[in-house]
């Protein structure tokens, strides 16, 4: 008898994945996973920290992932939220 879930292939962990990240509101289209023997690694770029933590939180716990790499890159997006105007002296 077989342990089923620590020979999953790599594309049933990619399938999983996939679905996992999809499922997430608060992480965008932009996100990629790469699986290579059950390890994820997650790329591509995102605006807000929290998102980078959903696709992290996501891809955990999924059978046959042994390790997340999380690679995604946060990028900063104009607001006009913590602008200081020059100093009028």
């Amino acid at each position: 008898m077989s342990d089923t879930t620590s020979h999953r292939s790599d594309a049933e962990i990619f399938a999983d994945v996939r679905n996992a990240l999809d499922q997430r509101p608060m992480v965008p289209q932009g996100v990629h996973a790469h699986v290579d023997r059950g390890v994820v690694r997650l790329t591509g770029s995102v605006q807000r920290p929290l998102e980078r933590t959903e696709a992290e939180d996501a891809t955990r716990g999924i059978a046959g992932v042994r390790r997340v790499l999380n690679e995604i890159v946060l990028t900063q997006r104009p607001s006009a939220e913590g602008f200081e105007p020059p100093d009028q002296a």
